[in-house]
This record gives C-alpha cells, sequence and structure tokens, in this order.
C-alpha cells in the first residue's frame, strides 16, 4: 500500500499500489493486519477480503515470508481508506517501542498528520524506554539514528497515544 493525506491534510488515507483502491473499513473484531519491513514498505491483510475458509488464518509471518520486519501489529481504517488507529499486536514479531518510533518518523517524514490517528501501545511502554533504548545500534537505511531518540519521546508524549486494554 501507500499512504497519503487526504485533501484537507487532516488524515491519513491508504490506498492499494496496484489499483489505486482505497483499502477497505475495518472494525474492532476484524482488524486488518499490517507489516512493515525493512524497506519501509508496508503491506495490509484486508480481514474483510482475505479467504480464510480456502486458506486458513493468515498470520504477519506469512505476509513477509519469515523475513524481518520494522513492525507489525493490526490495523484499524474508517471508511475511504482513512488510518485511525495502529497496534502492536504480533505474536512472532512482537514489536518494541522503537518499532513505533520508525513507523512515526516515517509518517513525518512522509508530510503525514501523525496525530490524526491513535498510536496504541503496550502497557508496560513508556517515555523512559526512549532513553533505554540504543538508538546508535540500529543500522536502518534511510533513518537517523540521531532523530529517533526524539521522534520516540514525542510520540509517547503524544495525545494520540494510548494504551491496550488487556
Amino acid at each position: 500500500i501507500y499512504l497519503s493525506p487526504s485533501e484537507d491534510g487532516q488524515q491519513v488515507i491508504a490506498r492499494y499500489k496496484q489499483s489505486d483502491e482505497v483499502v477497505g473499513p475495518s472494525s474492532h473484531d476484524r482488524p486488518h493486519l499490517y507489516m512493515f519491513d525493512l524497506n519501509k514498505q508496508m503491506y495490509i491483510v484486508d480481514k474483510n477480503l482475505w479467504d480464510k475458509e480456502n486458506y486458513g488464518e493468515v498470520k504477519h509471518t506469512a505476509v513477509l515470508a519469515g523475513r524481518p520486519a520494522l513492525s507489525a501489529g493490526e490495523a484499524y481504517f474508517k471508511e475511504d481508506g482513512v488510518i485511525w488507529e495502529f497496534n502492536y499486536e504480533s505474536g512472532h514479531y512482537r514489536p518494541k517501542v522503537a518499532a513505533v518510533t520508525m513507523m512515526y518518523q516515517w509518517m513525518k517524514d512522509q508530510g503525514l498528520n501523525t496525530s490524526a490517528l491513535n498510536w496504541v501501545a503496550r502497557k508496560e511502554w513508556s517515555t523512559k524506554d526512549c532513553y533505554k533504548t540504543d538508538w546508535k545500534s540500529f543500522e536502518i537505511h534511510a533513518f537517523d539514528v540521531r532523530v529517533l531518540e526524539k521522534t520516540c519521546r514525542e510520540v509517547t508524549k503524544s495525545p494520540t497515544w494510548t494504551f491496550k486494554d488487556d
């Protein structure tokens, strides 16, 4: 998929690259899966389109064929491809606060309104994790590690930073 701002710049819209159609809506009961790979490509599995009966339950690792990911979890969409929430629920990839930070920075780098959606953290995550993370050890193409710690503090203090209800 690719992301772009809405006409007024207030929302983030997701579209499929091949068809240019917007990603369909989801519900709290049926979120879409997302994966964000090392090349900063985002993939969505629309649970409304996935043929579970013929293909079984899809897992994050299947989409990336087991390759490493920057992040993986569930994404929630309104009508017209509007993203309203990302969480980091992936049993295999188990993203940490650094995953949120990189996605947030990636969206900022594209000029997208990061406050247009909720960033749903695990209860144990906090701004303290930004200071504990060894950002200099990150060697991911096109991410400035000098910026990531600041970005981490920004996202964890954002009014749209929420916590997952267990």
